[in-house]
């Protein structure tokens, strides 16, 4: 489905950069799609000819490690973009993407996108701003998961749902308990284990997937001792 860009509510900072004529070359080469809950956005290793704008819905970017042990990289909530980097610097995918929360996206093609960058500095210094951003944020990531013990991991990742992903402290979890491992670097039985304590010591209530940060003051100490 061909997209009505000109009126899209979700517009980046980006694209709000361009003018008339810029908006329908764009336009022209983008194709919208809605993906359900564990469909795949991108595969690791296969040919890469689009960027994804996700307009709404969650997606996790993961990417297979030593003893093809899974590695969830990150958690990306709508509206952003995914794949720049690999359009820019690879042709095939260096991880996957896959969806969360049911999405709609826009494909842009990779020639397309290029050619906005060098037609309009704005657009392309705007991008340049949200490479930086998840820059840096790649940095702290790194520096807790070295340094911070699991049960810190954990408060990091309930806080960061409630803060940035849903904004309320009741929210239903997205990820399986196994996947919650794969985003801390841990197992599946020490996640469970953690979430128990969690509910044990009146941190958190849990029915199912459904979370509920009873005692926010504790879980941001836990995560600041880490």
């Amino acid at each position: 489905m061909i997209p009505d860009c000109t009126n899209c509510g979700f517009k980046s900072f980006a694209v709000n950069t361009l003018d008339f004529n810029q908006i329908a070359f764009m336009q022209d080469k983008c194709t919208e799609t809605v993906l359900k809950r564990g469909e795949v956005v991108y595969k690791e290793g296969a040919s890469f000819q689009s960027i994804a704008y996700i307009r709404s819905g969650l997606v996790k970017l993961h990417k297979i490690g030593f003893n093809d042990r899974e590695q969830i990289l990150k958690i990306v909530k709508a509206p952003n973009y995914v794949g720049i980097p690999i359009a820019i610097g690879h042709f095939i995918a260096q991880y996957s993407v896959t969806v969360l929360e049911d999405v709609t996206l826009c494909f842009i093609s990779i020639d397309t996108f290029k050619c906005l960058l060098d037609e309009n500095k704005n657009f392309a210094y705007q991008i340049i701003v949200d490479l930086c951003k998840n820059e840096l944020d790649n940095y702290k990531n790194c520096l807790h998961k070295v340094q911070k013990h699991s049960a810190g991991l954990l408060a990091d990742a309930l806080l960061n749902f409630a803060s940035s992903i849903y904004n309320s402290l009741e929210y239903k979890l997205p990820l399986s308990r196994q996947e919650l491992a794969d985003l801390i670097g841990t197992s599946r039985e020490n996640v469970s284990r953690m979430l128990s304590d969690f509910q044990r010591d009146g941190i958190l209530k849990i029915e199912n997937k459904y979370i509920n940060i009873v005692d926010v003051k504790r879980l941001k100490l836990i995560s600041g001792l880490g």
